[in-house]
């Protein structure tokens, strides 16, 4: 789907591990720190293998891509955000996740 701030980008909302390629489960070491704690169920490379570029990620969160630069962003600030670029509203729907 198209979302647009200023630029378009592309956005694909989140909810378990297969959904996208770039998300992966939360490492060990990284097992006691508050997103976690609060629910964050993988981790996104936002757009190199240093692991110091580790976004958290929640179910329900969106994934957006600008030029291979990964980010996430939760449905709220999300819908605040971004508007839908096409013109078919029922393109923007969430997908029931489970």
């Amino acid at each position: 789907m198209k979302v647009r701030l200023k630029e378009t980008y592309e956005a694909v909302q989140w909810f378990k591990d297969g959904d996208h390629s770039k998300v992966f489960p939360v490492p060990d070491k990284y097992r006691s720190f508050s997103p976690v704690i609060e629910g964050a169920k993988g981790v996104i490379q936002s757009w190199d293998t240093s692991e110091d570029m580790l976004l958290f990620i929640s179910p329900g969160d969106w994934i957006i891509e600008d030029d291979g630069f990964f980010s996430v962003c939760n449905p709220g600030a999300f819908d605040n955000l971004y508007e839908q670029v096409c013109e078919n509203p029922g393109l923007l729907k969430k997908k029931e996740g489970s």
